[in-house]
């Protein structure tokens, strides 16, 4: 998985509960925030959560047209290329890439 952040990863009503990037965590995922973790990924990662660390208000991911500070975003394009990099394998493998913020603009 891989994109903005989650919008609510602990759960409002019972602060007791861990959040779901630590649950994740303990379930083998690999949580990656931002540029510098997300690009020591690899296929020896398993199973990611990649998160940019520069999202807006709605904890998504800008538009590609408003990411003035290119280094600190890192792009749907970034995430596909990446995720090729690491899925690639001799059984192959399914990706499913959407950007949904393309909704949001109508």
């Amino acid at each position: 998985f891989a994109g903005g952040q989650m919008a609510e990863p602990t759960n409002k009503k019972d602060a007791s509960k861990p959040s779901a990037i630590e649950t994740a965590k303990a379930n083998g995922y690999t949580v990656a925030v931002g540029r510098d973790e997300f690009q020591k990924l690899s296929p020896k990662s398993g199973k990611v959560i990649a998160m940019n660390s520069v999202v807006d208000k709605d904890m998504a991911m800008y538009y590609s047209m408003d990411q003035q500070n290119s280094k600190d975003h890192v792009s749907i394009a970034e995430y596909v290329t990446k995720g090729i990099s690491i899925l690639d394998n001799p059984n192959g493998f399914l990706m499913m890439v959407e950007g949904g913020k393309i909704d949001w603009a109508c």
